[in-house]
């Protein structure tokens, strides 16, 4: 969307630009990037090292998110373990103590460092009802 790659030309590319031209950046490579960040594929911090990679070595978005890409993180299986960990908070929640969710999302992120924090709140959503 206009707004994320707007935001992103603001606020992000000139830090990893630094001293560097924006010439420098191929549009194309750097559309990749954005629609992985707006499809939640990829988070924004993990964005932002791309990012800064992208316009430090030039290489495709393609090649980048292979190299960088971390383990893969299984969200169904960490937001099981959390709530298994948790089944009071569980049981509180699901009795209408939305408030909880932040704690939810915090451990998921913990047993699942790289993950993404809004498809965490979507599954814990969904798991939680």
């Amino acid at each position: 969307p206009p707004e994320l790659a707007a935001k992103w030309m603001i606020n992000e590319l000139p830090r990893a630009l630094g001293d560097r031209s924006i010439e420098s950046v191929d549009a194309n490579e750097l559309g990749k990037l954005l629609a992985a960040v707006h499809a939640g594929s990829l988070g924004p911090s993990a964005a932002k090292t791309m990012l800064a990679e992208l316009v430090r070595t030039g290489r495709p978005f393609s090649e980048l998110e292979t190299s960088a890409a971390a383990p893969a993180v299984d969200l169904g299986a960490a937001v099981e373990a959390v709530i298994a960990a948790n089944p009071e908070k569980a049981a509180q929640y699901k009795a209408g103590k939305t408030g909880l969710l932040g704690f939810f999302v915090g451990q998921v992120m913990k047993a699942a460092p790289g993950a993404n924090a809004a498809a965490v709140n979507q599954a814990l959503r969904d798991r939680l009802g």
